[in-house]
């Protein structure tokens, strides 16, 4: 726990302890008849029927509630405490320091230092690489119809892309490499992953940055790197590659999962593979 919240609605209390599973949160939310369907801001006003206000035991909670303000919401309290909870030990441990001496004056100022930290701490890093592909909306029908879209359209399209998984990624979602628990030793290593895109030979590539605090063993690598190829199958995050990207061409659906077609390697065999490739790849939109 790192701060709990107490909420009213009506005359009816709860305190939950935050963070919380966000489905464990909206049953108890629910069950005290709190409108769901508008923002759950952190207030306390008298002639308001919802008063939301975080309260702490620990030193760490108190200092951290005072980061937010009556226009932020519950579920940006929840998500910045499940943050700093899943953060690596050693770089929670100098967040919790920081926070102690008050030298963030917002919480984005706090998210911000933990990803430099993270990927400080991580100071091996291991970079994954995997082809994209990618459908697209032309808006030249009624029908929403999407055709494939060539390599070269991804790479004039780079920018908008990489746009796209920079919020995908935004510090307050977290880190994506909270989500791997595979082989213990790998995740002591593993600090941080992001998810990123590249060019090469005129085509454009995903790519995974591993921030790590030593080197991998063969039996770690493979185990990430299953891990990336299954991340990427499940359309990265919550379902990255069904969210619209914006172009002047139309609106863009890139999957870091290519069917029959994927493969993920490393830095090594990923120059082996462009150097050996014959010519640009042909087809699609």
């Amino acid at each position: 726990m790192v701060y709990q919240a107490l909420i009213e609605y009506k005359g009816e209390q709860a305190i939950v302890e935050l963070p919380d599973n966000k489905y464990v949160l909206g049953r108890t939310l629910k069950e005290l008849g709190c409108p769901l369907r508008q923002p759950l801001y952190l207030r306390d006003e008298e002639d308001e029927d919802l008063h939301i206000k975080l309260i702490s035991g620990n030193d760490i909670g108190g200092k951290l509630s005072l980061l937010f303000h009556e226009n932020d919401t519950l579920l940006t309290a929840n998500s910045i405490a499940a943050t700093l909870e899943k953060t690596h030990p050693a770089v929670k441990a100098e967040l919790e320091s920081a926070i102690m001496d008050q030298k963030y004056e917002t919480y984005s100022d706090l998210l911000r230092d933990r990803t430099e930290k993270l990927h400080s701490y991580g100071s091996v890093r291991e970079t994954l690489y995997f082809p994209l592909s990618a459908q697209i909306d032309l808006h030249d029908d009624e029908d929403g119809e999407l055709y494939d879209a060539n390599p070269w359209l991804l790479s004039a399209h780079a920018y908008e892309i990489r746009e796209a998984l920079q919020l995908e990624q935004a510090p307050e979602y977290g880190d994506m490499a909270d989500y791997y628990d595979e082989i213990p030793s790998a995740k002591a290593k593993l600090v941080s992953a992001y998810w990123d895109v590249e060019e090469h030979g005129g085509q454009l590539y995903g790519k995974v940055d591993l921030y790590l605090t030593a080197p991998l063993t063969p039996e770690e690598k493979e185990s990430l790197t299953d891990w990336v190829t299954g991340q990427n199958s499940d359309g990265l995050g919550e379902g990255f590659e069904q969210r619209p990207i914006k172009t002047e061409d139309g609106d863009l659906y890139v999957s870091m999962y290519s069917g029959s077609d994927s493969w993920v390697c490393d830095a090594e065999e990923f120059e082996d593979r462009i150097s050996q490739a014959h010519g640009p790849v042909m087809g699609g939109m």
